[in-house]
């Protein structure tokens, strides 16, 4: 599993992937990200587990440690990221989801958007590099 985020599904086969208004990824256009990173080396399947968590066993999914899923409703992983997230659920996942309305891709990663401000800090104790709140006092 990569050590970083990863795509719901790259293969791109929900119906719902070509609704979504997505202003930076143009899911008719992906063909740039084929190679990005070589992450896909040596596996032809990109519906493999490796590459598309949602497309994990369940046991695995209930083996992961408590995740957040931030998402925007304007990306193009934006309905596989819901797929994702409700089967974690019925698998008893520790997962949980913040859903930015009307925004895009990474949105939490930047100063573009005053909502990221916002989320940081959560993230920033998620990840446990600053002390959770209620285990500082």
């Amino acid at each position: 599993m990569p050590d970083g985020g990863l795509a719901p599904d790259f293969s791109s086969s929900n119906p719902d992937d070509a609704k979504v208004d997505d202003p930076i990824f143009d899911i008719h256009n992906m063909s740039a990200w084929d190679n990005f990173g070589h992450w896909t080396d040596g596996i032809d399947d990109v519906q493999h587990s490796i590459l598309s968590p949602l497309f994990y066993d369940c046991d695995i999914l209930a083996a992961l440690p408590p995740t957040t899923v931030y998402m925007g409703t304007n990306e193009v992983t934006y309905p596989d990221s819901l797929l994702l997230y409700q089967k974690a659920v019925q698998d008893d996942s520790l997962i949980s989801v913040v859903v930015g309305t009307g925004l895009v891709h990474d949105w939490p990663l930047g100063d573009t958007y005053s909502q990221a401000a916002v989320v940081r800090p959560d993230i920033y104790r998620e990840l446990g590099l600053i002390a959770n709140d209620a285990t500082s006092a």
